[in-house]
């Protein structure tokens, strides 16, 4: 897993493995982070959530 800033979208940004991801995009579950003591609901989406065509990146 990981954990980082998005200056584009404002806000902290996630990658985790779920199993059967893909089968629960929109699903939610709830994230533990202890060494911040953060907790709370998320929302399981594709990996591709920013730029899913990809415009952004050949401008």
């Amino acid at each position: 897993t990981a954990c980082c800033y998005s200056p584009a979208l404002g806000k902290h940004i996630a990658l985790a493995l779920v199993k059967g991801g893909k089968a629960r995009h929109g699903s939610r579950a709830f994230v533990s982070d202890p060494l911040r003591n953060r907790f709370g609901p998320i929302e399981i989406v594709s990996n591709h959530f920013y730029d899913p065509d990809g415009s952004r990146m050949h401008g």
